[in-house]
């Protein structure tokens, strides 16, 4: 069962998806030749790269789950960000340097010439297999809410969003998706700012004190013993470790986030995308969490069987689906327009 639309809302999607691959094929324009295809030629501002890398290592899974990790546990998550950072000031300093040493197309190239052409081979095919299971996740994860929204299958809407993004890929070559990456984290941000916003008036003296004593704002957890910090999730020192060593395997190797890092005009540039990258990680993970904390508020702390849900992750989305209809009626009704209620 998907849901009902107003035909304003099939006009703003529609328009939304043409307007990404228009953006996508205007910006990029039709690379010349395979360094202009792969790196741009170096040709993307250090902010645009650094996003583009924030929005690559962000699904529509981390928006989901983000929320729920606050609501049903507290802000520890945030933890393990700094070890992004920690990574990334690595990586910059240690491993990015050798990229721009000579006329690196991707990072490929340079593990041909460092390491041969059998060590290439190999971790081409991991990168493969990887992004396959992973990008298949992914997919799959995006195709739901056009599958709810249209009533498409997910087949079909995997089609949908497959031949949307080869489109601007084939004719735009990287440039196109780092700024098709730019556009969608500020739409994916401006709506988490928007939900923010929403629930801000009904935090209180009140509801700050309880969620507090409940330890809901909880943001470092330290280990009790040497075991904890193997065998307990979310401790500081586990945390730390772990997403410090994650990503300088991601950032430093993997092609999705090496690419996006040549195509910066010189090394300092690049140093500057990815370690701001990792701040604006941490921004992120703050505002989603603190959506799944101002969620816990609005709701009293129900669980799951209490909301009529069956899986964690469903609570951002039944809360994103709930009827706004104050604000439709304030934009529907009129002369030219019927008042239009959403199903609940």
């Amino acid at each position: 069962m998907h849901l009902q639309l107003h035909y304003l809302d099939l006009v703003a999607i529609v328009a939304y998806l043409a307007l990404t691959v228009f953006i996508g094929i205007k910006v990029g324009g039709k690379p010349t030749d395979t360094s202009a295809y792969f790196t741009t030629k170096g040709t993307v501002p250090w902010w645009a790269a650094s996003f583009s890398i924030v929005a690559t290592e962000t699904s529509m899974l981390t928006v989901i789950s983000a929320p729920t990790l606050a609501y049903f546990g507290s802000l520890v998550f945030l933890q393990i960000v700094i070890g992004y950072i920690i990574g990334r000031i690595i990586v910059s300093f240690i491993i990015l340097p050798s990229y721009f040493s000579g006329n690196q197309k991707t990072a490929y190239t340079f593990f041909h010439e460092r390491f041969g052409p059998r060590f290439q081979r190999l971790i081409s095919f991991v990168f493969l297999i990887t992004r396959l299971l992973a990008d298949g996740v992914r997919l799959f994860a995006a195709a739901i809410p056009i599958k709810l929204i249209t009533g498409f299958d997910y087949s079909t809407s995997i089609l949908i969003i497959a031949l949307l993004t080869l489109a601007y890929t084939y004719y735009g070559g990287l440039k196109s998706v780092i700024w098709i990456d730019v556009l969608q984290l500020f739409v994916y941000v401006i709506g988490g700012v928007y939900i923010v916003v929403h629930l801000y008036p009904e935090i209180n003296a009140h509801s700050l004190h309880q969620i507090y004593t409940q330890g809901k704002l909880t943001v470092f957890q330290m280990p009790h013993s040497l075991s904890d910090v193997f065998t307990k999730p979310f401790n500081i020192i586990g945390a730390i470790i772990g997403g410090m060593f994650l990503t300088m395997a991601s950032h430093g190797t993997d092609h999705i986030i090496v690419q996006r890092l040549l195509a910066c005009p010189d090394l300092k540039s690049s140093r500057k995308a990815l370690i701001y990258s990792g701040f604006f990680v941490f921004l992120q993970f703050l505002l989603f969490l603190s959506v799944g904390t101002f969620l816990y508020i609005h709701y009293q702390g129900e669980t799951l069987t209490q909301l009529g849900l069956h899986k964690v992750d469903e609570i951002f989305p039944h809360y994103s689906q709930r009827p706004a209809s104050r604000y439709y009626r304030i934009h529907y009704c009129g002369p030219f327009f019927s008042c239009h209620e959403y199903p609940q």
